[in-house]
């Protein structure tokens, strides 16, 4: 009975809870009837959507956009349009331009036949026109703008005049235009109208100021409207005949005289110089070509192009109302007036006037830069030939070759090409028998009485220099021009002769090894180490020497002084010395190989290396008088004299008196038993009380220990005894007590002493820097580490 209770509850529980679940179905299904009838959109709102739809179709799409025929440029200033929009990309050598002014005739600025453009007035040819000049006017034009249209104060017809204030006509192969401009605008611009156009627009007032310019001011007033750069050939009076020569440039860049002098080689510098110069003359006044008959003028001088064009130049007599000026002839136009000095011919090496205006002649022995050369012939005294294949350079002698060292060659020939030489003087002897040639035969190049370049058999021998070519060099060239040197190098001066040139003297000396063998070109470096690379530097006096034990190190980046024991610290050592003497180290070469010194050694150098890759290691060299060193794993080398005064530097500065002296707060001056005390403010010494020093002898010591320069450090006790003593009290550093005796310096309690160099003597005369005694055949007066590797 219970069961069946049971049962029947639970299904009564399930009928309750579906009937729950339908209703609330039942209640969701209304609601949301009811939201969709609210978003169900109005005829109005479909409409609205349909016209927006449409507009942006047809924003986007444009089908009542008629193209556009040209391209539209607009001003960065103003957002106006371009005038002429497609000269952009025209090409202004094919453009005609056509300028007619109120009231004035045509002018017409044609291409010319050999490029450029001339200028006609009315159909008559004025010459050609000045190429600057074009580019402005067509740059004019390609920029020309529309600033605007017009307003409701331009729509008088008559006012504007269109037409009636000038034209600008441009014609090029594929399209023209004509522009036709009226009265100027109050506000800015002009009236203008372009053929074609239905209405006419306010343009750039410039576009006025051209039709307003005469046809002469296009012409242009230079010689000739060239470049020095494209000039390949100069030939003054046709090339034959009294006065005439001939220059041309080679494929390698020299200039060279080809006719009417020694075919001497010239200044390209020089040469282009007094050719801008020339191509530059101002010609001042036009002439009309009817001023004199056409035969009565003469070829002057002819100019040819890079590309094998030449223009010829006549000259005529002194131009009407102007004597200083002579009538030249360019060609198809008008006649010029140019300056007579200007039509003079250029003075040639060997000439009497060749020192006028300056000479020509290349200064530089062989002028070729070293990556142009690729084979060195020597022919004399003996036949070696240097090659170079691939970068390399190799020595053929006897059909055997031997590959070189290129860096060896490249200093070989660096010291060739820095060889410097002068034309030699009339007359000048060389030695004994210079008074003329064994044969009589005139050197080639050397005028005759007649002023001519002399030629074998002609002039006066007994004026003639003798030439015995001793040494003979030949240079090529990779753009196979060729360069022969002899050179009488026994003969004072030593003369030399460059391709049957004029005679030149060599300036100073030549190098050593121009007659090379292999062993010219052997690898000299003795060490090779980047100063960067330096941490530590050594300088031990040897046992012919007196200088003092040198040392310091690099902590953190600084110099820290080791030795000698200075009252300054580290603040004593002269780091451009200090970088003087690593730079000659790091870069030290052989100038010759010697036999082992039998002297007694002056330095022995020592650096710390730390390479960038490797592992630390020292550099050493031992330093014998005569710029003799020894290295170990190289036989005895003479090195030059730039590296033996470097390598005899001291690290400490050589001016100590100076730096304390003007950094003293004050000082007491001992001599005998008399004793001053100063003073200083200001920069200067005063007396204790504040006053003007009144001892004119004191002050005088004063300037001249500020003066006081050292020619290097000495070790043991000094000469003489002291006779002076300073105790120099500063605000930064500590106190300093210094003895003063004839040419020496101490400070107090020192084992050492600074050694005076003696009053007007330069760094580096006498003695090397440092005081160590080096001689040697190579002594230089000044040290420049620049100078010790020069490629």
């Amino acid at each position: 009975m219970s069961d069946e209770r049971s049962g029947e509850r639970a299904r009564e529980d399930d009928a309750a809870h579906e009937a729950a679940h339908e209703a609330a179905h039942e209640a969701a299904r209304d609601v949301g009837s009811e939201l969709i009838r609210g978003l169900r959109p109005r005829p109005a709102t479909l409409v609205t959507l349909a016209a927006a739809l449409a507009g942006v179709f047809l924003a986007w799409a444009d089908p009542f956009h008629e193209p556009e025929d040209r391209a539209l440029v607009v001003s960065n200033k103003t957002g106006a349009r371009r005038l002429f929009p497609t000269l952009v990309d025209a090409d202004p050598a094919k453009a005609t331009v056509e300028l007619q002014g109120p009231d004035r005739p045509l002018v017409r600025l044609v291409p010319g036949p050999e490029g450029g453009h001339q200028v006609l007035r009315d159909e008559v040819l004025l010459g050609a026109v000045d190429h600057d000049d074009f580019e402005l006017l067509w740059s004019t034009l390609r920029m020309a703008t529309i600033l605007r249209k017009l307003g409701r104060a331009d729509l008088d017809p008559e006012a504007r005049k269109i037409g009636r204030q000038g034209v600008v006509r441009i014609s090029l192969p594929d399209e023209s235009f004509t522009l036709a401009l009226g009265a100027v605008v109050a506000n800015g611009g002009v009236y203008a109208q372009l053929d074609g156009e239905a209405e006419p627009w306010v343009v750039e007032q410039s576009l006025a100021w051209l039709v307003e310019q005469p046809a002469q001011a296009w012409l242009t007033e230079r010689l000739l409207d060239l470049e020095p750069e494209r000039v390949t050939g100069l030939a003054w009076g046709g090339g034959d005949g009294e006065g005439s020569a001939m220059l041309a440039r080679g494929a390698d860049g020299f200039w060279r005289v080809r006719a009417g002098g020694a075919p001497a080689l010239l200044s390209s510098e020089a040469v282009d110089f007094r050719l801008e110069r020339l191509l530059r003359a101002q010609l001042d006044p036009f002439l009309e070509r009817d001023v004199v008959p056409a035969e009565s003028l003469r070829p002057w001088l002819a100019v040819t192009e890079g590309e094998g064009r030449t223009r010829t130049l006549l000259v005529g007599g002194a131009c009407p109302g102007h004597p200083d000026r002579r009538l030249v002839d360019r060609g198809p136009g008008l006649f010029g007036c140019l300056p007579a000095e200007e039509i003079e011919r250029w003075p040639l090496p060997g000439e009497a006037r060749a020192d006028e205006g300056g000479s020509l002649l290349e200064p530089r022995l062989v002028p070729h830069e070293y990556g142009r050369v690729v084979q060195i012939d020597l022919e004399g005294p003996v036949e070696r030939t240097l090659v170079r294949r691939a970068g390399e350079w190799t020595l053929v002698e006897d059909a055997a070759s031997e590959e070189v060292s290129r860096d060896e060659v490249r200093r070989w020939y660096g010291a060739l090409a820095r060889v410097e030489v002068a034309a030699l003087a009339e007359g000048a002897g060389q030695g004994e028998g210079a008074d003329a040639d064994a044969d009589g035969v005139e050197p080639p190049g050397k005028p005759g009485k007649s002023g001519k370049p002399g030629k074998p058999g002609e002039g006066d021998p007994a004026d003639a220099p003798s030439f015995s070519p001793d040494l003979s060099l030949v240079i090529h060239a990779d753009t196979n021009e060729r360069l022969r040197v002899r050179c009488a190098t026994s003969s004072e001066p030593v003369v030399c002769v460059r391709d049957d040139g004029p005679m030149l003297r060599v300036l100073g000396e030549l190098p050593e090894g121009l007659v090379f063998d292999a062993e010219t070109f052997a690898e000299r470096t003795l060490v090779h180490v980047e100063p960067g690379e330096v941490r530590g530097v050594e300088i031990l006096p040897g046992a012919g020497g007196r200088s003092v034990r040198q040392s310091a190190h690099l902590d953190m980046g600084v110099w820290q002084l080791d030795s000698p024991v200075h009252v300054d610290g580290s603040a004593a050592i002269d780091e451009v010395r200090l970088e003087t003497v690593l730079w000659a180290l790091g870069r030290l070469r052989a100038a010759r190989w010697v036999e082992a010194p039998v002297e007694a050694p002056l330095r022995q150098v020592i650096a710390e290396v730390l390479p960038e890759r490797g592992e630390r290691h020292t550099a050493a060299l031992t330093l014998y008088p005569g710029c003799v060193v020894e290295i170990d794993g190289h036989r005895p080398a003479q090195i030059s004299a730039a590296a033996c005064e470097a390598l005899s530097e001291d690290l400490l500065f050589d001016d100590p008196l100076r730096f304390w002296l003007e950094r003293a707060r004050s000082v007491e001056i001992a001599q005998g038993d008399a004793r001053v005390f100063l003073v200083r403010e200001r920069d200067r010494f005063l007396a204790q009380d504040g006053g003007e020093l009144d001892d004119e002898a004191l002050s005088e010591q004063l300037a001249a220990w500020i003066d006081w320069r050292s020619a290097g450090l000495r070790a043991g006790d000094p000469p003489g005894s002291a006779h002076t003593q300073l105790d120099i009290r500063r605000d930064a550093g500590t106190r300093v007590q210094v003895e003063l005796g004839d040419g020496w310096l101490r400070l107090a309690d020192a084992d050492w002493y600074y050694l005076e160099r003696p009053e007007g003597e330069g760094e580096g005369e006498g003695e090397p820097a440092g005081g160590d005694g080096l001689e040697g055949e190579d002594a230089s007066p000044s040290f420049d580490p620049g100078a010790i590797e020069i490629d």
